[in-house]
């Protein structure tokens, strides 16, 4: 698997990827669903028995969950988490297959770390930590970003940032359906006197921003919910 060797890199030893993966396995668990009146925890109205990583509930009552996904590409092993949606009456269908969902040129690798729908059901924000294989040696570039969806699976493309928003983290869909407020990291710019130029970089400041859907984006989405 992957490790940190004695000099602090991330190596590629035996083929494996991202180092926060190794913690993912105390987070798989199936998802029961039951109802308020039940006296016991045997008579689930569905669950899903699945090596479900993260999950949240629609105001509708769907359920989007991700999937932890493994492969191997050319002795490299990567994941890439799928996300599915169950319906109320207990139907499954896989919106997102993560081995054909791929940003860079080089070898990457992301886990799901949160999922959140819009109020209207029809779209979803979900936040990815990725890792990317930036060199031969196997150094890793670590980062996250968001992926914006609709329920059907299509990406939702916004002003100047593809499908995905870099750095995006706590992503959520406000009331209109067509925006998105998210957490990003700034730099910040180190004083210009003297006396700071042998000094650190002082650390990245955290920003709220806001993206707003185009019009016929919008409503090409809400359409096909």
């Amino acid at each position: 698997m992957m490790r940190r060797d004695v000099r602090g890199r991330n190596s590629w030893h035996g083929g494996l990827y991202l180092r926060r993966l190794i913690a993912i396995p105390f987070l798989v668990t199936p998802i029961f669903l039951f109802a308020l009146n039940c006296h016991s925890q045997d008579n689930p109205l569905f669950k899903i028995e699945e090596n479900i990583t993260r999950f949240a509930y629609s105001g509708s009552g769907r359920i989007a969950y991700a999937t932890r996904h493994v492969f191997s590409v050319k002795k490299i092993q990567l994941q890439r988490d799928d996300v599915w949606i169950a319906e109320t009456d207990g139907k499954r269908r896989r919106i997102l297959l993560g081995e054909k969902f791929v940003r860079g040129t080089g070898p990457f690798s992301y886990t799901v770390r949160a999922i959140r729908w819009s109020q209207d059901g029809g779209k979803l924000a979900v936040e990815l930590g990725t890792s990317e294989m930036i060199n031969d040696d196997g150094d890793t570039r670590e980062g996250v970003m968001t992926l914006l969806l609709d329920d059907a699976g299509r990406e939702i493309t916004i002003p100047g940032a593809d499908s995905v928003i870099p750095g995006a983290t706590s992503a959520a869909w406000l009331t209109d359906g067509a925006s998105v407020v998210y957490l990003t990291e700034q730099p910040q710019e180190k004083a210009k006197s003297p006396a700071a130029a042998n000094e650190p970089f002082p650390p990245p400041s955290t920003a709220i921003f806001t993206r707003r859907l185009p019009a016929q984006a919008s409503a090409r989405r809400s359409a096909s919910a």
